[in-house]
């Protein structure tokens, strides 16, 4: 059960992020800009975005070591690796579609070397290492991924899913897994409307209010 609900969160996660495009330029970037994210993927990189694992794990391996192409043909540049590390997300996702964790971590594992800035593949591989059991890996890149896009509900969601959830001890944080999911919550602008109609106060709540109560119920009177 925890595989399947695991490998759900991070693939919402990768289909919903267009941050992959914000150093594209031209037609690319403005369709992009327009939401339509999984013409963007195929506009790209072809057949390595396929939904089809059996299509896309064969067409990203032939980008990979094609070094003559345009992405690649200069591999030390800053568009060579952060292209270089979509592919390898493209692979690592299609790997995971496939129940091949192993070599979807691997893959995240590379793409994050080749550029570490992209949040999603952090998620990605905290996601995928959750579903295979390796819970402080997954919290590790969980953080990352938040360190590097603190205001993202689904990146939020996907920790505090690991943090309340988790069979180590040292992993499982309850206080924390409430406050990511309100984070998420509160930074949904959907789910934010609904639940203001429903608080009198049309706020959130404002940890210090709860000082006086808190005292009073943990002490003896």
């Amino acid at each position: 059960m925890r595989l399947s609900s695991s490998i759900l969160v991070l693939l919402i996660i990768f289909f919903t992020s267009t941050s992959a495009f914000a150093a594209l330029e031209g037609p690319v970037a403005a369709e992009c800009e327009r939401g339509v994210k999984e013409a963007c993927w195929a506009l790209i990189f072809g057949r390595c975005a396929h939904e089809n694992p059996r299509i896309a794990i064969p067409a990203c391996t032939r980008l990979l070591v094609n070094r003559d192409s345009a992405y690649n043909s200069r591999p030390d540049s800053a568009r060579a690796r952060m292209f270089r590390a979509q592919q390898y997300s493209l692979r690592g996702t299609a790997y995971l579609k496939e129940g091949d964790l192993d070599r979807a971590v691997a893959d995240f594992d590379r793409s994050i070397r080749a550029y570490d800035k992209f949040y999603w593949i952090h998620a990605l591989r905290g996601s995928a290492l959750f579903a295979t059991g390796e819970e402080q890996e997954a919290l590790a890149s969980f953080n990352e991924a938040v360190s590097l896009a603190p205001n993202d509900a689904l990146v939020l969601n996907a920790r505090a899913r690991l943090l309340s959830t988790a069979l180590d001890e040292n992993v499982r944080n309850g206080p924390q897994a409430i406050t990511d999911a309100t984070a998420r919550v509160s930074k949904s602008e959907v789910m934010n409307e609904v639940l203001m109609k429903r608080i009198p106060a049309r706020r959130w709540g404002d940890p210090k209010e709860f000082e006086g109560i808190a005292v009073y119920l943990a002490s003896d009177e």
